[in-house]
């Protein structure tokens, strides 16, 4: 089926869906189509407001070839959830507004828009996982204030590079450091075990 989406500014964009589809899903499919939907942004079918992202298109009555408009919601209705830090390959970090409920797909449309990266040029992480965009940050385990890793291609690798070379320093380092610290504790602990030795040989 396919639904037509208004977006705040008037233009209209065609989504393809299912009618088993949630809202969720079609939150999602509406943003990888190009549509920004922020959580100061819901959905509305004849007059009536999208709420429960559990629930299914044909649930709301939304039939093929329907319109749904893309509308600003009060601040107080939005604000809500948590900060999630984003760290881009410059070590630079983007605080975004979200919920578990959130999905990744809408994270890169903000970090476009507020760091200037393409969102089909990000490629987030949580620790060393992939994360994917259809997905929810609580299938990452994202539940409340968190931090995760953007690269962005052909900077990422560059990132990770200087990231491991910095690593492989700092282990020779502290290697070096623990090996000065036990020279430094062993020789005295030796030369007493000799003199004791030497005085008991003695006797």
């Amino acid at each position: 089926m396919i639904i037509h989406v208004r977006d705040t500014d008037g233009t209209t964009h065609s989504v393809e869906a299912e009618p088993t589809d949630t809202i969720h899903t079609l939150r999602v499919k509406i943003m990888l189509e190009g549509i920004f939907l922020s959580d100061y942004q819901g959905l509305v079918f004849n007059d009536k407001r999208l709420w429960d992202n559990k629930e299914t298109i044909s649930g709301y009555g939304i039939g093929d070839e329907d319109t749904v408009e893309v509308v600003n919601v009060f601040v107080e209705q939005a604000m809500s959830g948590f900060y999630l830090s984003v760290v881009q390959p410059e070590g630079e970090v983007v605080r975004v507004v979200a919920d578990e409920e959130v999905p990744v797909i809408q994270i890169k449309h903000e970090l476009a828009r507020r760091a200037g990266v393409e969102v089909k040029k990000q490629h987030l992480k949580a620790g060393d996982e992939d994360m994917k965009d259809e997905r929810m940050l609580r299938d990452y385990g994202i539940t409340g204030e968190s931090i995760v890793w953007l690269d962005v291609e052909g900077a990422a690798g560059r990132r990770r590079g200087r990231g491991r070379k910095g690593d492989e320093g700092d282990g020779g380092s502290m290697t070096r450091t623990l090996l000065f610290v036990s020279l430094v504790v062993a020789l005295p602990v030796c030369l007493w075990l000799a003199y004791k030795r030497g005085n008991k040989n003695a006797w």
